[in-house]
């Protein structure tokens, strides 16, 4: 008896022994990660949100100097596409609202707080952000000469292999 309870404990081991080597030998099955949707609409607003920052910035050096400065080579150099100028058109042209309401507005909190500036001051301010608002419709205006012109030479090429 003594012989075939080792043999059965024998036999157990050496599957045990078998089945670890098979799940070592096995290869393990990578976790799947979620991944977030891609957000195009989302990735335009946070391009615009950036070129808005850096022109945000700009506008303060032109307030303490009072140079002139061209946004459109600016947002031209940081890739600004007609989407994302759309976006921050709607920005420059909030801002001219709001300085023409600081200009004609008989609220003392409101002149107090923007008393920093004359009105010639505030005048060019207004100017500022037009002259914004313009390059961003030349930006778009580009876009569509851009697009044709990529069109156009597409077709040729496709003409050419014909």
């Amino acid at each position: 008896m003594r012989t075939k309870s080792w043999k059965k404990e024998d036999i157990q081991a050496f599957i045990r022994k078998e089945d670890a080597d098979r799940d070592a030998k096995k290869p393990h099955k990578k976790e799947k990660v979620k991944r977030e949707p891609v957000d195009i609409q989302g990735g335009i607003k946070r391009h615009a949100d950036f070129v808005i920052g850096e022109i945000e910035e700009f506008f303060d050096k032109y307030t303490t100097d009072w140079k002139d400065y061209s946004p459109y080579k600016h947002m031209v150099l940081k890739g600004v596409k007609p989407k994302h100028s759309k976006l921050i058109k709607d920005h420059a042209l909030v801002n001219v609202r709001d300085y023409k309401e600081i200009l004609s507005t008989n609220d003392e909190q409101l002149k107090e707080a923007y008393r920093m500036w004359s009105k010639p001051q505030l005048k060019n301010i207004i100017k500022w952000w037009k002259v914004l608002a313009e390059d961003c419709d030349r930006i778009v205006e580009d876009g569509k000469y851009i697009r044709r012109a990529k069109r156009e030479l597409k077709k040729k090429r496709l003409a050419k292999l014909r």
